[in-house]
C-alpha cells in the first residue's frame, strides 16, 4: 500500500482511479484500509479545489429551468450505470436513461411510457429490479436511475398538461434533487467533482435541439 499526499489534479485523478478499483473492499481488509485513507485524502482535497458547499450547488440547481435539471440527473446517472455487477441491469439501466434523453430531445408525448418503466407488472420494472437487489451498491445506483426516470416522467406529464398523475408521480418535485445527490455520492467516490463540473457548465449551457443532446453534453463534459 503505498499513499502519497494528493497535491496536483495527476495525483488526483490516480486516487480516483484507484478508489474505483477497490470502492467494495471487504471490511477490516488491507484494500479497507486504504480506501478510508485515500477516501478522507480526497476529501481534503476537493475541499480546497472544488470548495462550493453541496447545498448550494443543489439551490442553485432548483433556480434553474426544468430541462436542465433534467439534464442535471441524467449526466449524473450515466456515470452511475458502469457500477452495477451484472450487464443485464447496466443495460436495462441505460435504455431507461436513453428513453430520457429521447423525451428530452424530442418532448413528445412520453410522460406514461417513462412512468411504466418504473413500475409496471414485467420483471424489467426497474422498481422491482431496485427492491430485490442484494447488493448495497446495486440499490443506490438504481435510486439515481429512479429518480431520473421519476423526474423526467413528471416533466413529461407536465408538457402534456396532465392534470392527473400516477401517485408515485404526483410526489415528484425538486426535493428530489437532494435524495438524487446524496444515491450519487454513494455510487461515484468523485461525485462532488463531477456535480461541481457539471454545475458550473449548465449556468453556461443554452439547449439546442439542433444537436444531439445526450452527445453534445457528455462530449464537451467528459
Amino acid at each position: 500500500m503505498n499513499i502519497k499526499l494528493i497535491k496536483t489534479e495527476y495525483d488526483y485523478d490516480l486516487a480516483l482511479e484507484r478508489i474505483n478499483r477497490i470502492f467494495e473492499a471487504k471490511p477490516n481488509s488491507n484494500e479497507a484500509n486504504e480506501l478510508n485513507i485515500l477516501v478522507n485524502l480526497v476529501e481534503q482535497y476537493e475541499q480546497i479545489h472544488y470548495p462550493i458547499p453541496e447545498p448550494e450547488i443543489i439551490e442553485s440547481i432548483k433556480l434553474m429551468q426544468p430541462e436542465k435539471k433534467i439534464i442535471f440527473f441524467l449526466v449524473l446517472s450515466q456515470q452511475t450505470v458502469s457500477k452495477f455487477d451484472q450487464t443485464k441491469n447496466q443495460e436495462i439501466a441505460q435504455k431507461a436513461l436513453d428513453d430520457c434523453w429521447t423525451w428530452l430531445q424530442e418532448q413528445k408525448n412520453m410522460g406514461y411510457y417513462l412512468y411504466n418503466l418504473l413500475d409496471n407488472e414485467n420483471d424489467n420494472s426497474i422498481t422491482i429490479l431496485q427492491e430485490i437487489s442484494k447488493n448495497e451498491l446495486d440499490v443506490s445506483v438504481w435510486n439515481c436511475i429512479i429518480d431520473s426516470v421519476a423526474y423526467t416522467s413528471r416533466k413529461a406529464y407536465e408538457k402534456e398538461n396532465t392534470k392527473y398523475f400516477p401517485e408515485p408521480i404526483a410526489l415528484v418535485d425538486d426535493e428530489l434533487l437532494n435524495h438524487f445527490v446524496k444515491c450519487f455520492k454513494q455510487c461515484v467516490p468523485n461525485s462532488k467533482k463531477y456535480i461541481s463540473n457539471l454545475t458550473s457548465y449548465l449556468q453556461q449551457y443554452k439547449i439546442d435541439r439542433n444537436y444531439t443532446l445526450k452527445e453534445e453534453i457528455l462530449k464537451n463534459l467528459f
